[in-house]
């Protein structure tokens, strides 16, 4: 039997897979949330925005399903630059240096549009934790990650070099693992590609096994806070706005 409070009323569901039920409800809360997002923008955004291609720098299939989700059109050029940490670089410094580069390098390309560069790392008991090296890593990430709970940070970084406007932030997600069996780590490395993600591991594909709960923005622990990214495009929307923008 599952459990879960929806408007103070409590459904049970019985015969349902725990894993199934929180996916569910993972989507339908994060596509609330896109709604309302994309609903303001919408009402307040400009024609340019709302119409025009943004270019994300990056080729992570979770960062363009998010997009797409958000009804935001967009053309992907990978932004190809070493990932690796400065000597006393602490994961916020890191994530917003490396969203701030991949900006840069396509936005010379492409200097007449707004380009988005992101960059996923996994926080662990001061150290920085990004996409494995192989499986034998991928399972020591996930053991590690076991019964503990660890930092999501994304940096992100929006520009339009020929109008000298850019904005870098960061955002966090705190995750806490369930413990883990054997089991659940082998069912984790088989499925999907952990080699691909930070942390090796895909809170939209193994949240019902992996998750005990997380306090943060869940598209964040995905790669890409879009709820943020479609505030701070009304923000780009706004041509008043912008100097203050700049300013943060």
């Amino acid at each position: 039997m599952y459990k879960i409070l929806l408007a103070s009323r409590e459904w049970e569901f019985f015969n349902i897979d725990e894993a199934a039920v929180l996916q569910i409800v993972g989507r339908i809360w994060n596509n609330l949330w896109l709604l309302l997002y994309t609903v303001q923008l919408n009402i307040m955004g400009s024609e340019t925005v709302r119409m025009r291609k943004i270019i994300l720098a990056s080729r992570s299939p979770r960062r363009m399903e998010l997009l797409k989700d958000a009804g935001i059109p967009f053309d992907a050029i990978p932004a190809d630059i070493p990932e690796t940490a400065m000597p006393d670089e602490g994961p916020i410094e890191f994530v917003r240096r490396l969203a701030a580069a991949k900006a840069d390098h396509v936005s010379a390309q492409r200097p007449n549009d707004i380009v988005l560069g992101a960059d996923t790392i996994v926080y662990l008991d001061g150290r920085i934790i990004g996409k494995p090296k192989d499986i034998e890593d991928a399972k020591a990430i996930l053991t590690q990650l076991s019964g503990n709970k660890h930092l999501v940070y994304t940096g992100v970084s929006l520009s339009r070099r020929n109008t000298e406007f850019k904005l870098t932030w960061h955002s966090a997600t705190a995750v806490t693992f369930k413990t883990l069996s054997s089991a659940d780590i082998r069912q984790c490395l088989s499925t999907g590609d952990p080699l691909d993600k930070a942390g090796a591991y895909a809170i939209q594909e193994h949240e019902g096994r992996l998750i005990a709960e997380y306090d943060g923005l869940r598209s964040n622990v995905i790669g890409l806070p879009i709820e943020e990214v479609l505030d701070k495009l009304i923000q780009f929307a706004s041509p008043a706005i912008q100097t203050h923008v700049q300013n943060q």
